[in-house]
């Protein structure tokens, strides 16, 4: 083999996963960082009542969107935490999504959820992060891939937040 062939190859990290995998992971993993702050900004531009209204076609209000990242982020931390968290059990109580009836409360629970993922996944090594998760071995989930999966769950939703709110903003209805 030449060196320009074994340049060509792609590195082998770990558990199958390549270098660039996993540097990818990192820099998803910087994306679920952005996205409290990217619903904070939301919220400091717009009003209470925009996140109650109907989204486009009928569909769900913001706030109902907002309730269901933070239904998804509390099973996310669970589902960490029982795998990675040893003693540390359940995410902290932040309350049901439907008990956090604003979306500021709502915004803030899931803040406080997504820090317990960010601080589970830092722990991880390179290992971890390409590697099946523990206590999953048969169900072939690796943790880079739950990351990707996640940082896409976060953009959807959001998308639908701004879109809600979007049509809240513009004028309804033809002159």
């Amino acid at each position: 083999m030449t060196c320009a062939e074994i340049r060509r190859q792609p590195v082998q990290c770990c558990a199958g996963a390549t270098v660039a995998d996993l540097l990818e992971c990192l820099i998803q993993i910087r994306a679920l960082e952005e996205t409290p702050r990217r619903l904070q900004r939301l919220l400091e531009s717009t009003t209470p009542s925009a996140w109650q209204r109907p989204g486009p076609r009928g569909g769900p209000a913001p706030a109902e969107y907002l309730a269901e990242l933070v239904a998804r982020e509390r099973s996310l931390a669970r589902r960490l935490l029982a795998a990675f968290g040893g003693d540390a059990g359940e995410p902290p109580s932040v309350g049901d999504p439907a008990e956090v009836a604003s979306p500021t409360g709502r915004a803030t629970a899931f803040a406080a959820l997504r820090a317990v993922t960010l601080a589970v996944l830092a722990e991880r090594s390179a290992g971890e992060l390409g590697a099946p998760m523990p206590g999953e071995a048969g169900s072939g989930a690796v943790l880079a891939d739950l990351v990707a999966q996640v940082v896409a769950w976060d953009t959807e939703c959001l998308a639908e937040i701004r879109a809600a709110l979007d049509q809240v903003a513009a004028p309804q209805g033809g002159a």
